[in-house]
Order: C-alpha cells, then structure tokens, then sequence
C-alpha cells in the first residue's frame, strides 16, 4: 500500500493544493527554503492540527480567523492480495457504511433497497474487492472519513468472513459515522509510515520485548534490532548494508540493561578483535546515525510495503552517505520513499520516480510536476536551485565518459543491465576526448588526477571509458599507457553502435510527436538500414559518400562494430521523417537506451560487462591498503 495522491486545504502554506501524485520507488520534493516542503511532509503524515492558512486572501484584516478548518483528501493504492489480507481476516466481520439512498453510486452499482434484490450486499463486497484505489478525507479534531461514496451515516452492512477467507452477508448494524476499508488503509498507514527529519532521537535504549515491527517513531529500535540478532543471516545482512552506507561503522550489537532494557552499541572499529568495550552506544553517535539505523531496518524487514517521509536528508547526512543511502532504496522498489530536499547531489542519485517543485505565490504553497525526461522542465528546476545535475560533489569517486550522452545513459546500463549499484560513483563527461590524442594525451590525464586529488573538489577517477572511434590498436595501447592503464575503449566505434535496435529505434520515433503522418515499423527499420548496407555493398557512389560509410575501418560483415551509429541514426531520422525531425543525442539515445535496457538488455550485454569490470578494477585499485 502507498499514498497515490493528497491535496491539502487551509493547512500552513497550503490553501487550496492541485492534487500531488506519488508513485512507490522515490518521490523527490524540492523548492525553496520555507516553499512548504516540511508541511507538505506533515500532512503526508496523515498527523496534522488545525493551522489555517495565513496570506492577505484569507486574512484581509487584522484579528480575522479563518472559519474554514484544515483538511486533507488522500488516495491510497493498494494491490489485490494485500487488500484481501488486511480485509478478509478469518473469523472477523467487514463493517461497510451503507449506501445513500437514491445516490448516484447505489444507481451505478445496483445497490437498491428492494425487498427482492438479495444480491445487494455482494455487490457491495465485490465492488470493494475489486478496487485498488481508495480515498479518505482528513480533519483535525474529526478524524478519517471515507469518501468513496455518499452513505448513510446511520447503517453499516456488515458482512462475516469464513474460515477460507470468504466474505458473505450477516447483518445490518445502527452505527454513526463512516467506516470502511478506506477508513482502515488510513489507519493502517498511520500506524506504519515513517517519518523521519534532522533531529537527535533517543533510540538507543529501550524495553526489552518481543516486537519485530518498528514503531512509527522508531522508539523501540534496540527491541526490533535485538529480535533480529535471533536471526543470523538477516542480521548480517542488516550489518553488510549499514557498513555500506555508513563505512564508518563495522557493525550494530544490542545488549541487555538492567531494569530490562536494551541498548544499541555502533562498533567503529573491526569486530573480530573482539573489543566490547570500544564499542560506542548510539545515544553518543551523531545525529544521523539512528534515523540510518531505523530506515534500513524498515526497508529490509518489512514483511508489506512501506512509506518512507524523509525531511531534506543531506541536513543530517554526508552527501556520501546519501548516495549510497539512495542506491540501497533503489534496490528496494516495492516500498514508497518520499524525500523532500534542495540538493543536487539527491536528484542526481535518486534518478527519481516523481519530481515536484513546491513554489510559493503570495503566500500560498502549490506543486509544479517536473517530468525528468523533459529537458526544459529539469532545466526550470536546475536554475531554480542553481546547481548542475552532474555535480561530483559528495561522490566516493568519478566514473569519466565520452559526452554527455553517456553520462545520462551509462547509469541506466549499470543499473538496469549490469544490475550494479552505482554507491558512490559518479558518472561525469569529459569535456573534450580529442585533447586525449598524441602529445597532449599525457598532460590531460595528469590534469584529471590532480583534480582527482584535490582535497573537497573532485572524487579520484575510478576509470576512464571512451568510444573507440577510428582509433588504431596502437594508438589506444598509446592512451592506455599513458594514462597508467586507467583507460578503457569501447568494442564498437561508437555508442550508439550499440542502439541500432529496429524495435527500438521505431518504438522511440512512435513516440515523437508529427514525426510523420504513418507509424513507423520495425520492419520498415530493418529495411532501410539493410538497404543502406545493400547498396553500399553493390558500390553504389551515392550511399558510399555517406558519411556513417566514410571510413577506412568500416567493415561490412562486422557494421554494427564499424559503422558510424550516429551519422547513421541522424539520417534514418530524417528520411523516414521527411526532414521533420532530426536525430537529437541526449534526447534519443537516452531514449533508445531505456527502451533496450527494459525490453532488449541482451543488445547492451558487451558494454554493461565492460563498464562492471572497470568499476570492478577501480575501486579495487582505489581501496585504502
């Protein structure tokens, strides 16, 4: 279960909010100091107080109070089996508000009040059981109140459920408010949502007892974390995944107190010596320690998907740790994570699911969605944090590419192919690869390391990897020599050598807008770029002066190797297009790799095993002796 969506009314900053969708996967929320991130993160919490909103528009005169109290509507997204399991609970009753009468979702589901009818109540139950969205309303000082549709506040239906988990019509009940499943998602949510933002918490020590579950404020983190040691593998696990985060800590143990409480002890030095008493509690760690400690247990240990509220995490965290903090929810899709911040380097790790910019109009909150495949969108939000999404800063080190291309591409690979963790890596596009030829080869490279090594600029280069373009053996083995082996060439000449996917390339042009009146097939692909080969193996001078054929290297049994892939995709565009559209790199290789990294990953197998085995060497090489 996750919010699918909240609009927030009279609450703080918020006056009348559009409706803010969120996703499972991470949700970022960005904006300006004081654009109403946090309260947006309040009203997530489904935890707010009544705190109208205060501008000019509602408060035209001094001493004015607002009349109207703060509200909530919130949708919950829920699949099948999880809805079943928290509903049809053997041995318990299902309690539903009764249909209004007359009401337009008693007319559209046959809900009538008809003696005759006796198939009323299993609609109802069928309707519910097929739903995956439900929707609730908040008020401070009210409470939770369905709004699936209008009933009658008077009646429940209420239905018994079998020992098979079968539902079945047993009574009416007079009852006042609303109840439902709506009603118990809320609830359910409250109990299990997480909060976290920069504050110290005490979770260091408290009572010993047999709960698994986290608490919602985290309280009983030792308790959880001492049940967990029971399980060995889990718990190493649990360890091998803090020290990735947190390379500063070996391992958590938890240790019983007096008065039967325990105690969580962070071991920053190696465990196999054995020195207990070095070991430090958490109460004495710094202040992002324990919300570390308390967000992997629940990505971990969950048993059902969770919701993560996360308050600008670089405040309490190194952008180091955030990144790497990221990757592990990553790895972890089925849970909700939503992070509100200001920084670059968490848009950059997160490649988000959502991206929502909470502006601020004369005193009024609302949210703008940012698409992160729109070029112009993410540039309105770059140049509204004024930062760059290829900033280093914060990176354990620097994976060095061919352009910017590849700098947006090869982490799709890593991630979606290779399935490698990108951690603290950073990938980055060299400004120029041309300056990497003859002479000035050697000065570039020391350039690089030197920048590498500067203390709080650059992270050191795990590796260099660039197209091997025309490049002879010998003059790759040159480069290679002088940049001390931390270089690696691409099989192929270039990258998008390894788009030229048919499927894809008409699956991508399908989704341009007039790019001409006909969809294109991948048949239709296929026979161009066969016919292009064809002609130019019948010596046809036109296709020979093309420039995709125009090298001495090209070789017509190995093409997708020694062909000009861009050139080639840049006229293919534009023929099948009739000059309407042009190839765009950055927009249509970045395209074409998504698609193939989902429906083809087979096609980009040879370069993720490349970029894996370079990252592999590099830490490798970069690892403190």
């Amino acid at each position: 279960m996750h919010i699918a969506s909240i609009q927030i009314t009279n609450y703080k900053s918020y006056r009348e909010s559009s409706e803010l969708k969120l996703t499972t996967g991470i949700n970022i929320i960005t904006g300006q100091n004081n654009a109403g991130k946090t309260a947006l993160l309040e009203a997530l919490s489904l935890s707010i107080s009544d705190k109208p909103h205060r501008s000019l528009a509602t408060v035209p005169q001094v001493g004015k109070a607002s009349s109207t109290p703060s509200a909530l509507r919130v949708s919950f997204r829920i699949d099948q089996d999880e809805l079943r399991a928290l509903v049809l609970v053997p041995g318990r009753e299902v309690q539903l508000a009764q249909p209004k009468q007359g009401s337009r979702f008693s007319g559209t589901h046959g809900f009538t009040y008809s003696n005759t009818d006796e198939h009323r109540n299993d609609r109802l139950i069928t309707w519910l059981l097929g739903k995956d969205i439900f929707r609730v309303a908040w008020h401070p000082g009210i409470g939770l109140k369905h709004i699936d549709y209008e009933f009658d506040p008077n009646r429940r239906v209420v239905f018994s459920v079998d020992a098979n988990g079968m539902p079945k019509f047993d009574h009416y009940v007079q009852s006042t408010g609303s109840v439902g499943p709506s009603i118990s998602l809320a609830q359910q949510y409250q109990r299990t949502a997480y909060s976290f933002r920069a504050e110290r918490f005490n979770l260091g020590i408290c009572a010993f007892g047999p709960n698994t579950v986290l608490r919602s404020d985290a309280s009983n983190l030792a308790e959880v974390l001492s049940n967990l040691q029971s399980n060995p593998f889990r718990f190493r696990k649990y360890n091998e995944t803090l020290h990735r985060v947190l390379s500063q800590i070996r391992q958590v143990t938890v240790r019983n107190l007096s008065d039967n409480k325990v105690e969580l002890l962070t071991w920053p030095h190696d465990p196999s010596t054995e020195r207990l008493d070095l070991a430090v509690p958490l109460d004495e760690c710094g202040t992002g320690v324990g919300q570390v400690l308390a967000m992997l247990y629940v990505v971990l240990n969950s048993d059902s998907p969770r919701t993560i509220l996360i308050d600008e995490p670089q405040s309490f965290l190194h952008p180091g740790a955030v990144r790497k903090l990221i990757e592990v929810f990553k790895e972890h899709p089925q849970h909700q994570y939503i992070l509100t911040t200001h920084s670059p380097t968490v848009i950059a790790a997160a490649n988000p699911s959502t991206i929502t910019l909470v502006t601020q109009r004369d005193g009024a909150s609302d949210f703008v969605v940012i698409d992160p495949a729109e070029n112009e969108q993410l540039r309105r939000y770059l140049v509204d944090i004024g930062a760059r999404l290829s900033d280093a800063f914060g990176a354990d080190d620097v994976l060095w590419v061919e352009g910017p291309t590849e700098e947006i591409c090869v982490p799709i690979i890593l991630e979606k192919v290779a399935r490698k963790p990108l951690l603290g890596t950073a990938i980055i596009a060299v400004n120029s690869t041309g300056d990497l030829e003859g002479r000035h080869a050697k000065t570039v490279f020391e350039i690089y390391e030197r920048l590498s090594k500067a203390k709080g600029l650059l992270p050191p280069a795990v590796g260099f990897v660039f197209d091997k373009e025309e490049r002879t053996e010998k003059q790759m083995s040159d480069i290679r020599t002088q940049s001390n082996g931390v270089v690696t060439f691409t099989p192929r000449r270039l990258y998008e050598n390894y788009l030229l996917n048919p499927r894809a390339i008409a699956a991508v042009i399908n989704e341009i807008t007039d790019f001409r009146e006909k969809p294109v097939t991948d048949a239709e692909v296929d026979a161009w770029i066969r016919g292009q080969l064809d002609a130019w193996r019948e010596g046809s001078t036109e296709v020979k002066r093309h420039k995709y054929f125009a090298s001495a290297s090209f070789d017509g049994d190995r093409w997708k190797d020694s062909i000009h892939g861009a050139k080639l995709l840049e006229r293919l565009f534009t023929e099948l297009s009739e000059t309407r559209v042009s190839y765009q790199k950055t927009e249509h290789s970045v395209r074409l790799t998504q698609w193939i990294a989902e429906h083809a990953p087979e096609d980009l197998r040879e370069l993720a095993d490349l970029l894996s085995n370079v990252l592999d060497k590099g830490r490798e090489r970069l690892a403190p002796r």
